[in-house]
């Protein structure tokens, strides 16, 4: 099941074809007016977080090292720095840096048309190591203050889709796009798509009224990772084959599983991390017993990076799977 691929189709048998950015440089280019928010320091420093360009020293640590901007998500390049050392070893990165804060990790979709919220939808992110998460879970939530203050100030006159992560109530990242709200509910999905392309408000207030009246089956995200010392993209293309052939059957058949997303070896990912794929199922704990078996299952690959070795090798590794 694939509600943004569904509802995209019949909404273009009424509409014609229509465009939406389905990623940070698709959107990043088509919002130019707005893609200062694509910059981190400019979010911070509107915060008042204590943050600086390297080589900027902060007075005290930790802190985490960022790019300013970044398109490719995931968290790429970011790092929890510990101490003056740690930071001076870096210190010809291009990177900025801000105060390390605790707190929920909070990700929240809003649909907005000319800077108002028509509606919005948050998940909880429990956190594994620094960048990377054990699962994504949609909850209720009032939005937060800073949230609101952003979107008033950068966004005020902005109609589409907006994501924003916070932590501790703290905007670190926005995004002029869908974030997991393309996952969720077929008619919520449909109402983030109408918001683009229809001019009539009273059809979209019907769209509101239908949402905002059916009970939602919140969903949970449960992503595939593997830790990695090199990626070393021929290894990972290698993996990618191989995991193609034997995991994507395995979550392909699995009835539990409402959606699923397969990353590409080119996929962005945090640090000592590949996510390989991610997991949209109503039921968590059943989710988290398939993510154990197919991570162990991942770790089980071994590449080389002697192609005259990866016949033998992968035969090896389809004995693995009993």
């Amino acid at each position: 099941m694939n509600n943004l691929k569904d509802v995209t189709k019949d909404l273009k048998k009424i509409y014609g074809n229509f465009i939406y950015p389905t990623n940070d440089p698709e959107a990043y280019q088509q919002y130019t007016k707005y893609n200062q928010v694509y910059n981190k320091l400019i979010i911070a420093q509107y915060q008042k977080l204590d943050s600086g360009p390297y080589p900027i020293k902060p007075k005290k640590y930790p802190i985490v090292s960022k790019p300013i901007i970044n398109l490719f998500g995931m968290g790429m390049n970011s790092r929890k720095i510990n101490n003056v050392n740690e930071f001076n070893a870096e210190h010809n990165t291009g990177n900025f840096w801000c105060e390390f804060i605790k707190g929920d990790h909070l990700s929240w979709d809003l649909i907005v048309r000319n800077g108002k919220i028509l509606y919005h939808t948050c998940f909880y992110g429990k956190k594994k190591k620094f960048g990377s998460f054990i699962y994504w879970e949609q909850i209720d939530k009032s939005i937060c203050q800073n949230v609101i203050s952003l979107l008033d100030h950068f966004l005020h006159d902005f109609t589409g889709c907006v994501n924003m992560e916070t932590l501790d109530n703290k905007v670190i990242e926005v995004h002029l796009r869908m974030g997991d709200i393309s996952l969720t509910d077929k008619d919520i999905v449909k109402l983030a798509l109408l918001n683009l392309i229809e001019p009539n408000y009273d059809i979209i207030k019907r769209q509101i009224t239908l949402v905002n009246s059916k009970k939602i089956n919140y969903i949970k995200l449960v992503p595939i990772w593997e830790k990695i010392n090199d990626s070393n993209i021929s290894i990972l293309e290698k993996k990618y084959d191989i995991i193609k052939t034997n995991i994507v059957p395995i979550i392909e058949n699995d009835n539990k599983l409402i959606d699923y997303v397969i990353d590409t070896p080119y996929h962005a990912s945090p640090i000592g991390f590949k996510r390989w794929a991610l997991l949209v199922t109503y039921d968590l704990e059943y989710a988290l017993k398939l993510k154990n078996k197919l991570e162990n299952k991942i770790r089980k690959i071994i590449i080389t990076n002697h192609p005259k070795d990866s016949s033998t090798l992968q035969q090896v590794v389809l004995n693995l799977w009993h």
